[in-house]
């Protein structure tokens, strides 16, 4: 009998493997294959915007610096026409190019995941520990795009509609060559799109995240203190205080909840400073933390957290060295250094604020 258990263990740990690393080449081909979709967009967009704008340059050459100082009304009509057409869809493919990043976001969420459940179930020797191909480390988790992507091109290329459509009203209207207003309007267009995706690419990235966490820190004798608390179910463990986002609440107010819950202490957060994705219950869990300073207002919001300390853990105040032992959890050392390395930067600046002369 116990054979035969024994056996179906076997083949049902053989089985999940298998369907693991199934839905990992899955989702794997379909990054990459989310990947291609955006990169032919936004080459066929380039391509299109090229042609239009060579042909608008065929058109104007001979008018520019000729003797008609306006072009007639019906080109103008044709040529506006045409270029809204062109920004529209220049828009619309923006949108797109948004909407990719975040699929693509979503499948490296997901292949990551199928990882952390290949190290917590079936990687005993620890070979796969911190391995994340797609993006480097777990202080890399979920960073934003930086400049020089599809999303950025596009705009580019959006801008410079505009700053043609720009430069044909004012020649049209006969006001001259000034490069000032379309040079404004191409600066001013990019901005704007450039925040705006921005914004939305912090928004998708925010939303990846199940819990919230912080690392609180306290100057005291010309040294930073910072905060730890026992595990919720293991008064044995110590950790980083965190919990669960709940409904539409930032991770910057989740983060700023569980420290004033688990710990009583207020605080507000600062600065990201890195991610951890781990198992806990066979829940994934994918946590930003900040770093936070103490605060007497970041609770307004909901009196009733201010009385903190309602999960009745312990808590205590440590150097970094003292802090980095105690802590149970190598990715809770990871993110303490993470921390210190970044306070020590900001360190004359807090003492200064604390009314503490040191150097």
């Amino acid at each position: 009998m116990n054979a035969r258990s024994g056996e179906r263990k076997q083949d049902g740990t053989r089985d999940a493997k298998e369907l693991l690393l199934a839905d990992y080449r899955h989702l794997y081909e379909s990054f990459w294959r989310n990947e291609g979709i955006g990169e032919n967009r936004t080459k066929f967009f380039i391509t299109l915007v090229t042609a239009v704008l060579a042909a608008l340059v065929a058109l104007l050459k001979n008018r520019i610096g000729g003797e008609q100082d306006r072009l007639p009304s019906s080109m103008v009509s044709v040529l506006v026409l045409s270029l809204s057409a062109l920004l529209l869809f220049g828009l619309i493919t923006l949108m797109r190019i948004i909407k990719r990043n975040e699929v693509t976001d979503g499948y490296k969420k997901d292949m990551d995941g199928i990882r952390a459940r290949f190290r917590h179930y079936f990687d005993e020797s620890g070979i796969l520990k911190g391995y994340y191909p797609h993006r480097g480390s777990s202080a890399k988790l979920g960073a934003l795009r930086r400049l020089g992507g599809l999303t950025h091109t596009v705009a580019v290329m959006n801008s410079i509609i505009i700053s043609v459509l720009v430069f044909i009203g004012l020649y049209s209207y006969g006001i001259g060559y000034s490069a000032t207003m379309p040079v404004l309007a191409f600066g001013g267009s990019f901005w704007v799109q450039f925040a705006y995706a921005r914004r939305l690419d912090r928004r998708g990235k925010d939303g990846l995240f199940t819990h919230a966490g912080g690392v609180v820190v306290k100057p005291e004798n010309c040294e930073a203190r910072y905060l730890i608390v026992t595990a919720k179910n293991n008064p044995e463990q110590w950790v980083l205080p965190k919990g669960h986002v709940e409904g539409n609440d930032s991770l910057e107010d989740t983060a700023s909840r569980e420290v004033a819950e688990e710990t009583g202490v207020l605080a507000e957060a600062v600065k990201p400073i890195g991610k951890t994705m781990f198992i806990v219950d066979s829940e994934l869990v994918y946590i930003k933390f900040f770093a936070m300073k103490q605060s007497s207002s970041s609770m307004k919001k909901d009196p009733a957290l201010s009385k903190g300390d309602t999960e009745k853990r312990k808590k205590v105040w440590c150097a970094y060295e003292e802090a980095r032992a105690k802590l149970t959890f190598d990715q809770s050392k990871k993110i303490l250094r993470l921390a210190h390395e970044g306070y020590g930067k900001e360190k004359e600046r807090v003492w200064r604020a604390t009314g503490d002369n040191c150097t």
